[in-house]
This record gives structure tokens, C-alpha cells and sequence, in this order.
């Protein structure tokens, strides 16, 4: 519990009936041990000693006050007592009185928990998962259900529940009254029944479901089924009818859909990862998770696995879309990492520690770089594009404004599953169409870029289009919160090098987190970039960002160190007092610095400049070099210091070159 709302004397949580109140010198206490000191001569504060003045008359610490009832919840018996439980089901608020009569399982003790966060995201999931269900001005209520006291949260949250309990045509919004056993949906009396349609209440309904939905669950291929549907299935009974229907529709989906999901990382005939685009999985056609490699397909003509024979021509690629996680279905990105099992199939970071789909138990080191599957990460790094409103992958498109929004920020508007569309011909088409639109504002360096946008990913495509939009206006212009920025310039040196980050931002307008990189001359801001590498390379040189629009600039010192803190030692230092001037500087050590594996190393380094370049934290692309080398980025040992651009999000650093 916030300790604000204490009293630091008896400790006891702040109510509404146990006010606090202010004394003189400025500390609260509650009414209580205010009472109690009162009668004491003198009466003095007990944590500064400052003598109390007519403590009859104090004033209420109407700020804390308003704090403590915008949290707390009545008992729902005595209406005057402050709730210390709360019942998971009815949402009923109960007292430490209350509670003794009570089953303690069902209740939430509501000490130290942060009741308002639970219903919030309670009543958000909720309506993610039935946004059929949830009438149009509820949803409304529950996106501002943030600023609410705790006491409406709980009434918004009973209201959404009670949604829930009538089963709704999909049609017509009325009370359903059938069920389509074809497709599962659910009918109305306006709604034209069918010989496969029943009555929700029918006798008969429970047991026909379960069969209809064994039956189903017997021709869909098991390897789609999400774990946490297959865990339904073998508990089928107890289940209730809505929530029958709800797994019969998602399997019939499943059934239904051409999947672009691919769950498997392995090829089954040479047991080697797929590449992406070059060496694609191809489904055969014959039972079970049977995919082989576009190499493979072209050997042989039989399955590997039961010896089915297939013409090859009559294959075809999955369409890949997007790299999920076979199990939970979310998108495999940086943080949740893919891991692969060691029977093919790949798992986010997170389901890699249950149980696989596949029935065993895999020993999988998350932490091993090893086990983190490569397709997927290819997958990852080629095709996601990011949310427009935060760094989450989208996983809906707005092809009208060229934005991409996770499966969050796309409730409530008409948007396209990225899964569904072409998303890759679409920013294709786009780019060439604004290039036309254009016309001679296309500088040489970006008609080189638009020759080269087939070999671009998703993401960098989308902030292409983006900075061909915003020819027509200056980059730089105060408040120019669109102008997504300019592509690194090609280094100039010809050896390996990483690159952090694929765009910088010149906007000095505005200081936030998506704008230019802000040094503070006055705090004598130095920047210390940590990191290691997987194989054992020599450190040539690095990229520096260069002060916007070719203002006066310096690097003042570089110094690479052996160690994650200042007091490793020193292994080279680049040239002092280098003038920065353009977009990026490519700098080279006298000597390479010999960088061992796994190893970590600072890069210490100084820029006299008000504003530099930096990269684009929307873009961020993963740290690999152009021979496949892996980096690991940390934060260093070196408080009070912008380490790796605060927060590994972004900096001045945008390179590093290398030789091995």
C-alpha cells in the first residue's frame, strides 16, 4: 500500500472515517493519534517535535482525503465500513467482520493490492474478448474508466458482466433464441432458421455441442488448436453452452481459414530451420504438422514422415504474415523472444516454460542465443511493422492513413487484420505512388532508396512512405509532429558494421523521447554505450550522430573500455576534438580494439552540441552485423550517465564497425 496513505504513527491505513488531518509544522496524522497527542502537555508533533496548536481546530488533508475515497470500497453489509475483501464473482465488498462468516477462497484481500489497476484491465479484457456484447456507450464508459473512483469501477465491471449473460444475435442484436450448428452463430426469431439450427433451450443442446465440437476438433489439424483451446476441449463437459459455442466457433474458424500461421521452425525431412523469403515451408498434403523446406520439396515427392507421394507444383508456400507463438498466438517480438523446442515448433518466451502443444516437456535456456529460433526472428525483423501509438507489433493496418495498431489500440475501428491483406504490395505501391506524386522534390539519394525498397522491411518501407509525405512540408519546423525523419546515410567504410537504429529524427522542437537527441551542456552530459559480442571481432571504428541542421559540433573524446564500468581499462581512444558536420560521422580507431566473446565493453564519448541526431525508437533494428555477428546491448555500471541512450531506447551511437 502507498505509504501516503498511512498514518506514520499507528500505521494504520487512512479512511474516510479515520481522516487525516494537518498540524502546524506540516506532517498529517490520522484523527486518532491526533486525539491521543492532543491530550498530552505539551502536545508535540512526533516526528519533528513542533508543538501542535489548537488541535481542535486543524484542518482535514483534503488532498489525502480525496485519495483515500476515490480508492476505497464500502462493505457491502455495513455501507459506513471501509472493504478489506472483495468477492472475484459478485464483485461485493466485505469488512474483516464480514469476511470471518465468509469462504476466504473467493475473496481478494484487498490490502497492498491495487484494486483499480485488477478492474480496469478486467473490464478491458472483458470487452476485448466480447466486443459483440458490450453496447457501444458501456465501451465508451470503459475507455475512461481510468479517471473513475474505485466504487464505479466495481458498478462499470458489474454492468459489463451482466452483458455477458444473454447470449445476443450476431445479426440483429436481439436475444438469441438458436444455434447454427454449421457455423456456429447465434439466431434470432427474425433471423431464417435452418434444419441445423436448435433451440438454446433445448434439453438436448449440452450434448450436441459436445459432440459437434468433437467432431469438428477431429478434422482440424491439432497443431493449430492453441494450447489454451486444447485445454478446453478435454474439460468439454463442464463447460456451460455459451462458452460451448464460443470453442465451436473458434474451431470452425480454424477449420475454415487457409492458415498464414506457421508454428513449426524445422523443416521434418532435414530437420534444418526455414529462411525467409529464400527457403520457405511448404504444407503436404497429408495428416498432422508435415512441412518441408522449399529445398526439400524440390528433392523428393514423398512425405518424410508417412510416405505420402505430392507434385511439388501443387504445393504451395505458407503465406506468412506475421511470427506467433503456437501456443498463446501472440506475435514472437524482441522482448517475448521465439524460442525453439527441440521439436521444431517455436514458442514465445513466456510458454516456453509450459508444457508444449506437442504433448512433451522440452528443457529449453531461455537464455541460451542458441535456442532463439532464426526464422522467426527473420520473420520478425522482415515483416512486423509497430503500433503507431507505442512500440508493441500492430496487428491491424489502416491502408487510408498507412498506420499500423496492435490488436489494443485496433478495438472499435474498421481496420484490416495485417494476417489478411497483402501488407507488403500495399506499402510497396504506396511508396511508388507518392514518389510520382512528388515528382522532381525526389532527391537522388531517395530514388536510390526507392530502387532498393523491394529489399526493405516492413517497417522501413512504412517510414519511407512517411518521408516522401513529408517532402511538402519543412522537417524541422516547430511543432512538426509528423516528420518522421531521414535514413542513416550508407557508411562510407567497407568492413562489418551493426547499426542501432534505421533513421534519426531532426526535429529540435520538441524534447521528448521521439525527437532529437538533447545534450546538456551544463550537466556536462557524457554518453556511455555497453554491450558484447557472441564471436570474438576487432572494433574498427563507429558512427556518431552530428549536431541538426550543421550547427557547430565536437566529438570531444571516445574511449572504448574493457569491462561494464569506468574502472575497467582503457583499450583505445579515438581521436579528440573531431568536428561533426552532416547527419553521421564515420569514424576509425588508429588501432582495431580487440573485442572477446562474450565479453562485455563500454564505449565512453563526449558531444559538445545542443541537439545531434539520434535514432528512431519506432524502427528499432535488432543488433546483428552484416555477417551475421550478435550483439547484446546492457545497461552499464555508470550512474548519473546517459547509458545506451537512457534506457536502451536510443542516442548518439548509431554504428559499429568491425572485422573478425
Amino acid at each position: 500500500m502507498d505509504q501516503s496513505l498511512e498514518c506514520p504513527v499507528c500505521l494504520n491505513r487512512l479512511t474516510s472515517s479515520l481522516k487525516p488531518k494537518i498540524l502546524n509544522c506540516g506532517h498529517s496524522l490520522c484523527t486518532d493519534c491526533l486525539l491521543s497527542i492532543s491530550k498530552k502537555n505539551p502536545s508535540l508533533c512526533p516526528l519533528c517535535n513542533t508543538q501542535i496548536i489548537n488541535p481542535e481546530a486543524l484542518p482535514y488533508n483534503f488532498f489525502i482525503l480525496e485519495r483515500i475515497t476515490h480508492l476505497e470500497i464500502k462493505c457491502n453489509t455495513h455501507r459506513d465500513t471501509v472493504a478489506d475483501y472483495l468477492n472475484r464473482q459478485s464483485l461485493d465488498g466485505k469488512c474483516s467482520l464480514c469476511i470471518s462468516q465468509a469462504d476466504h477462497h473467493n475473496y481478494i484481500d484487498l490490502i497492498d493490492f491495487d484494486l483499480a489497476d485488477f478492474l480496469v484491465q478486467k473490464a478491458i479484457d472483458i470487452e476485448i474478448e466480447n466486443p459483440a456484447k458490450i453496447p457501444t456507450e458501456l465501451r465508451q464508459k470503459i475507455r475512461k474508466l481510468h479517471n473513475e473512483s474505485n466504487e464505479v469501477k466495481i458498478q462499470r465491471l458489474k454492468e459489463v458482466l451482466k452483458c455477458l449473460q444473454v447470449i445476443k444475435c450476431q445479426t440483429h442484436g436481439k436475444n438469441g433464441t438458436h444455434v447454427n450448428m454449421t457455423n456456429g452463430a447465434i439466431q434470432c426469431d427474425q433471423c431464417k432458421k435452418t434444419s441445423n439450427s436448435i433451440s438454446l433451450e433445448s434439453q438436448n443442446l449440452s450434448g450436441q455441442l459436445n459432440d459437434r465440437i468433437l467432431d469438428i476438433a477431429s478434422k482440424v489439424n491439432s497443431f493449430n488448436i492453441p494450447f489454451h483451446i486444447r485445454e478446453q476441449l478435454q474439460v468439454i463437459i463442464s463447460k456451460n453452452s455459451e462458452e460451448k459455442i464460443s470453442i465451436l466457433v473458434k474451431l470452425l474458424d480454424i477449420k475454415n481459414t487457409n492458415p498464414g500461421k506457421v508454428s513449426i521452425s524445422t523443416c521434418n525431412s532435414c530437420s534444418q530451420e526455414f529462411s525467409y523469403p529464400n527457403n520457405m515451408p511448404y504444407r503436404l498434403p497429408c495428416e498432422g504438422i508435415h512441412v518441408i523446406c522449399e529445398i526439400c520439396a524440390n528433392n523428393s515427392d514423398k512425405c518424410p514422415i508417412d510416405g505420402r507421394k505430392f507434385i511439388k507444383e501443387r504445393l504451395g508456400k505458407f503465406e506468412v504474415k506475421l511470427p506467433y507463438c503456437c501456443n498463446c498466438e501472440e506475435i514472437c517480438d524482441n522482448a517475448k523472444l521465439p524460442i525453439l523446442s527441440s521439436c521444431g515448433l517455436v514458442h514465445c518466451k513466456n510458454c516456453s516454460k509450459t508444457k508444449c502443444i506437442c504433448g512433451c516437456e522440452h528443457s529449453v535456456n531461455t537464455e541460451n542465443i542458441h535456442s532463439i529460433s532464426k526464422f522467426y526472428s527473420q520473420l520478425y525483423e522482415c515483416l512486423v511493422i509497430k503500433c503507431i501509438n507505442d512500440a508493441s507489433p500492430a496487428t491491424h493496418f489502416f491502408p487510408s492513413e498507412m498506420k499500423g495498431y496492435c490488436h489494443r489500440c485496433a478495438q472499435g475501428k474498421r481496420l484490416e487484420k495485417i494476417e489478411e491483406i497483402d501488407l507488403e504490395g500495399i506499402l510497396i505501391s504506396e511508396c511508388y505512388r507518392k514518389s510520382r506524386e512528388i515528382g522532381n522534390k525526389l532527391t537522388p539519394l531517395l530514388a536510390k532508396q526507392l530502387a532498393e525498397l523491394n529489399s526493405f522491411t516492413n517497417l522501413k518501407k512504412l517510414e519511407f512512405f512517411h518521408i516522401l509525405s513529408n517532402l511538402n512540408s519543412p522537417i524541422a519546423a516547430p511543432g512538426a509532429q509528423k516528420a518522421i525523419g531521414l535514413l542513416i546515410p550508407e557508411p562510407q567504410i567497407k568492413s562489418f558494421y551493426i547499426q542501432r537504429f534505421n533513421s534519426v529524427l531532426p526535429n529540435p522542437s520538441i524534447r521528448s523521447s521521439i525527437k532529437p537527441w538533447f545534450i546538456d551542456l551544463k550537466k556536462d552530459q557524457i554518453e556511455v554505450f555497453c554491450f558484447q559480442s557472441f564471436k570474438t571481432i576487432y572494433l574498427t571504428g563507429v558512427s556518431i550522430s552530428c549536431p541538426i541542421n550543421n550547427t557547430e559540433g565536437v566529438l570531444d573524446y571516445l574511449h572504448v573500455i574493457k569491462g561494464d564500468s569506468f574502472a575497467g581499462n582503457l583499450e583505445a581512444q579515438c581521436l579528440s576534438n573531431i568536428k561533426l558536420q552532416g547527419i553521421v560521422m564515420d569514424i576509425m580507431f588508429k588501432e582495431p580494439v580487440l573485442i572477446e566473446e562474450l565479453q562485455r565493453f563500454l564505449i565512453v564519448f563526449k558531444i559538445i552540441a545542443d541537439f545531434v541526431y539520434k535514432g528512431n525508437p519506432l524502427d528499432k533494428a535488432e543488433l546483428k552485423g552484416q555477417d551475421g555477428t550478435e550483439f547484446e546491448v546492457f545497461e552499464a555500471n555508470a550512474k548519473g550517465f546517459f547509458t545506451n541512450g537512457q534506457g536502451n531506447i536510443s542516442g548518439p551511437l548509431i554504428r559499429l564497425f568491425y572485422r573478425r
